[in-house]
């Protein structure tokens, strides 16, 4: 059995090598990883402050490009990780196996992966507030534990979506068009005093909101996330893995991978 060490080299590795995988052949590498956010943050400070001078009551325009940054780069890295289910299990079962390496490792090599783009997108938009003068390591270190909680839901959701899309192609296909769906009830333009009447039974039913809606709390207004939030947050991320981890392993034993 290997040690934690060699555990830890292993999703390393793995890490920047899927980080790497994407962008071989092209003359900037990995470091797209960094600009991609950087130009989704110039796209929508040119379009929403420098074109349309968009307004949004009690917040400013630079807070506003943020928390619309922040909230598709969010939307974009969930569906990526959605996306990673349709082939996890034939990917990554039988290497798990012959190599005697836990399949969590795995799940969790494909949820950092997916996830890699919100650190960035993340640390750059506390980059800009704290060249604005406007930081708080309080609300810094809040955002990277909420980070965690983020990471351990997209986890729960990889499990239970691994299983569904190995064993139904309409699944897979489901999930494309919800992809789509989720930008539109996602609340990437909006704060959660916001929230147009028709779209709140949307907003509250998707639990990217309040992952959103506490990423808006701690980077644009430097306040730490109300109780419900917390909460909500809490309980989402540790009963989806928890149902996530109960149906994979009941799951994985009636099943055969090929």
């Amino acid at each position: 059995m290997l040690d934690f060490h060699n555990y830890i080299l292993i999703l390393l590795n793995n890490l920047k090598y899927n980080l790497k995988k994407n962008f071989l052949g092209s003359f900037f590498g990995p470091f797209w990883l960094i600009i991609i956010p950087c130009i989704f943050f110039l796209i929508y400070y040119l379009i929403f402050v420098m074109i349309y001078d968009i307004q949004r009551p009690n917040i400013n325009q630079g807070s506003l490009v943020i928390l619309m940054f922040v909230g598709i780069i969010t939307v974009i890295c969930f569906v990526e990780m959605l996306n990673s289910s349709f082939v996890f299990l034939k990917t990554h079962y039988l290497t798990s196996i012959n190599y005697n390496v836990p399949i969590n490792l795995y799940f969790l090599l494909e949820t950092l992966t997916a996830s890699f783009k919100l650190f960035v997108a993340l640390l750059l938009s506390f980059l800009v507030k704290f060249i604005l003068n406007d930081f708080s390591f309080l609300t810094f270190i809040f955002t990277f534990l909420l980070l965690i909680f983020y990471l351990i839901f997209c986890l729960g959701v990889l499990k239970i979506l691994s299983i569904l899309t190995f064993l139904s192609k309409d699944i897979s296909l489901i999930i494309r068009y919800f992809s789509i769906g989720l930008i539109v009830i996602s609340p990437i333009s909006f704060t959660m005093s916001m929230i147009p009447d028709k779209l709140k039974i949307l907003i509250y039913l998707n639990p990217l909101s309040y992952f959103l809606f506490s990423f808006q709390s701690l980077v644009i207004f430097n306040e730490i996330p109300n109780k419900e939030l917390i909460f909500g947050v809490t309980m989402l991320s540790l009963i989806t893995y928890i149902i996530g981890s109960f149906f994979y392993n009941f799951s994985i034993k009636k099943i055969r991978i090929l």
